[in-house]
């Protein structure tokens, strides 16, 4: 798929000019939609959450919790987006979870982590009112197993987006247990839906493996659970092995995400970790 360069940045509100669009037959048609910064807030100190507007959010439709986006960024030196062929996709591409999408406003919330450079993080950095960005999907989301009692849910920085959709969309019933893997105890914040008790923050330090330490010291509860895991991709495959291999889990009830990789910039989105 190919497109002319344009301008990254436009005035709020301002009409956006479609570029030629060439679509390969061989695969599904991909709707690409431009859209602007609308506002930025500051959640944590490395934590951006930027709402994004504009008329091609009008055909847009949320597809359910966790359910992720592809965005395309501006080339950080000339800030014109790329053509988005084959052969430079993956190095302006980036794949995130929006965090809410407003069906009255026509509103598209996406939470960054700003990790260091990196073109989605250095980009949500930088980013002011009225730049423009563009975004295709969303993905199916994820459906809860409502026969469940309990979800033990567990992330990185990179993965808490998604799971506070989960949590928005998590049936009543369920009691949910979250632990979360951050930099530092700067970036504690209130979570959706839960208390300080049912929160777990981890403070990663010097550690690789702080999750996955939490999770092998956690008492676990008995019954009816489920375990989602969102985090880089070889600390989940620990927690997966030992969710399956010590406490017995049955394997259609673990839900695995390797969010990134160690040394990896272009780490797939499908790594399920299976």
């Amino acid at each position: 798929m190919t497109m002319a360069p344009r301008m990254a940045t436009v005035g709020k509100g301002a009409a956006l000019q479609e570029p030629a669009i060439a679509q390969s037959s061989s695969r599904p048609r991909r709707i690409p939609r431009f859209i602007y910064v609308d506002r930025i807030e500051r959640l944590s100190p490395a934590m951006r959450r930027i709402t994004f507007a504009g008329p091609d959010l009008e055909t847009f439709a949320w597809s359910g919790p966790a359910a992720h986006v592809k965005l395309v960024f501006p080339d950080p030196l000339t800030g014109v987006l790329p053509e988005l062929s084959s052969g430079n996709s993956l190095s302006s591409v980036r794949t995130y979870t929006p965090r809410r999408f407003d069906t009255e406003t026509k509103q598209l919330q996406i939470d960054f982590f700003l990790h260091g450079t990196g073109i989605g993080s250095t980009w949500a950095e930088r980013a002011q009112v009225g730049e423009q960005i563009v975004v295709f999907g969303p993905s199916p989301g994820f459906e809860f197993d409502r026969s469940a009692d309990w979800y033990v849910l567990a992330c990185d920085e990179t993965a808490l987006p998604a799971i506070e959709t989960l949590l928005e969309a998590c049936p009543p019933h369920i009691t949910v247990t979250l632990f979360a893997e951050i930099g530092s105890t700067n970036e504690r914040r209130s979570v959706s839906g839960l208390t300080i008790d049912d929160v777990h923050w981890v403070v990663r330090g010097g550690s690789q493996r702080s999750l996955a330490r939490a999770l092998e010291a956690y008492e676990w509860q008995r019954g009816n659970g489920r375990l989602y895991a969102g985090c880089e991709a070889g600390m989940v495959r620990e927690i997966r092995r030992h969710a399956l291999d010590t406490l017995g889990f049955d394997r259609s009830h673990v839900t695995t995400r390797g969010y990134w990789r160690f040394g990896d910039i272009n780490h797939p989105d499908h790594d399920y970790a299976e």
